[in-house]
């Protein structure tokens, strides 16, 4: 969780369920990071890292829209980033970064990596891929508060200030454990990382952001996945759950899922096929 002081910097930071600072409470007029490919000696790319830093009412952009900086969750490499904007007041820009987190859970889904990894969930949950998917996590991923992730970058302080949120897509937190870089994050690495495992074995799943925050329970400040099988509604956080179900209480009645769209492979089989028939019904007609 994230305090504010009045000038818009950070008072305090604490680690519990009730603010994991996945949604930090946000002044007017935030700006984005979304670094991009790093200049690694490594084969295997990593891609980007999201930061969604703050700007105050009336500021002018604090740093070019592209640069490189180094940073220590990457062993001290370079990694590029670019600048993006977020609109609105908080639940408005909770929308948009949901909005992002859903297209990399669904690009990074059909990597190979991302599948090699759901490949290891499966076997590590007995057949059971939501308990795979939230034991992979638990064993691989240590939380780490977005202000620490910024902390151990190049960026100049006046810039780290205003750092609100950090988001490492999934294939890049894959990508991390493979080079024996340890893999950290908050509640929206964890959540998205699930779901483009989830994804890639076949099952459909939400993201769920809800109010928890005492300090101010009318923002999101929490996020996690959300599976429907068989009837029951399972809470999968692996960022702050006590064991695969656990769900975080919603105290303040605030609460909203979006689900995690992704055609799975039968369904283009089967569209394959309804067209293949159709073209041989027009061929016989002839």
């Amino acid at each position: 969780m994230r305090l504010y002081n009045s000038q818009g910097r950070i008072k305090h930071v604490t680690h519990s369920a009730r603010g994991c600072s996945a949604f930090p409470a946000r002044p007017t007029l935030p700006r984005a990071f979304f670094p991009v490919r790093p200049a690694h000696p490594c084969s295997l790319p990593i891609r980007r890292i999201i930061m969604y830093t703050c700007l105050a009412q009336g500021d002018h952009l604090l740093n070019p829209q592209e640069g490189v900086t180094r940073s220590d969750v990457f062993g001290g490499q370079e990694v590029r980033y670019s600048l993006s904007n977020l609109w609105g007041g908080p639940d408005e820009q909770v929308e948009q970064t949901i909005a992002k987190m859903l297209q990399y859970a669904v690009e990074d889904s059909k990597t190979p990596e991302i599948r090699e990894d759901a490949r290891v969930a499966l076997e590590l949950g007995g057949g059971d891929p939501v308990l795979g998917v939230w034991k992979l996590c638990k064993q691989r991923f240590r939380f780490q508060q977005d202000v620490d992730t910024v902390r151990g970058t190049g960026l100049s302080q006046r810039v780290k200030d205003r750092i609100i949120e950090v988001i490492i897509r999934p294939l890049d937190l894959s990508l991390m454990y493979r080079r024996s870089l340890q893999p950290v994050e908050d509640c929206d690495g964890y959540t998205g990382y699930m779901a483009s495992l989830l994804l890639a074995l076949g099952v459909a799943c939400n993201f769920c952001a809800v109010a928890c925050d005492p300090g101010d329970p009318s923002q999101y400040t929490h996020v996690y996945v959300v599976v429907y099988r068989d009837g029951a509604r399972i809470a999968v956080d692996a960022s702050h759950g006590k064991w695969c179900g656990w769900e975080v209480p919603n105290p303040y009645g605030k609460r909203k899922e979006w689900e995690v769209q992704k055609v799975p492979v039968v369904g283009y089989l089967l569209l394959a096929a309804l067209v293949g028939a159709l073209v041989w019904g027009c061929l016989k007609g002839e």
